[in-house]
């Protein structure tokens, strides 16, 4: 219930979960505009554990191009999300009397899908973009580390959600948000693609 009133809608976080087995859940979350993600979707599978909120729920990444795409420092093309809250890197840990599901939503849609440039959120690079300062030139290495992930990300955020046939079945409980999001989107998204 606190899930559904608190989500985001722009940009747009959706879950799903069938009422018998609510401890699996599937997540699709949209990226912000300005990143290398932006409006592509996103697709998560999240589990929650029988002793939850004691420890965190486990989350892996669906959208990996079939595991050819390592999305970011955090998203590898096993399917692995590295976050401090999930106990898979360190630094902040899942609190059990504050932590939250949509803390962890809200966590991959900003400090993840949400940077400028994802290069930085590998260890010893600079941290949470500390190291762009603006006005600055950008680096041809992260330059190209954003050219990547950009082509993952139309390849497999944007176009193989929207093609019907090679639409991968696992998204199928979000096939008419899918369908929504990218008619309603269209021209933003084309725009942003083509500034890229």
């Amino acid at each position: 219930g606190s899930l559904e009133e608190s989500l985001p809608t722009d940009p747009a976080i959706w879950v799903r979960f069938d009422e018998e087995t609510p401890q699996f859940m599937r997540v699709l979350i949209t990226a912000p505009s300005g990143t290398p993600y932006a409006l592509g979707l996103y697709c998560f599978d999240l589990y929650i554990p029988d002793t939850y909120p004691s420890i965190a729920p486990k989350v892996k990444l669906l959208t990996t191009g079939g595991g050819t795409v390592r999305f970011s420092p955090n998203l590898y093309e096993n399917g692995t999300c590295c976050l401090s809250l999930l106990g898979t890197w360190t630094g902040p840990k899942w609190n059990p009397l504050h932590s939250t599901i949509l803390q962890v939503l809200v966590t991959i849609q900003g400090l993840i899908l949400g940077v400028e440039h994802p290069y930085y959120l590998e260890p010893g690079f600079g941290g949470w973009e500390d190291a762009v300062n603006k006005g600055t030139p950008v680096p041809a290495h992260v330059r190209s580390s954003n050219s990547k992930i950009r082509e993952g990300s139309i390849k497999f955020a944007m176009l193989e959600m929207c093609r019907s046939t090679a639409r991968p079945r696992y998204l199928q409980p979000f096939y008419d948000i899918i369908e929504a999001h990218f008619t309603h989107h269209r021209d933003f998204i084309l725009d942003e693609v083509r500034s890229w």
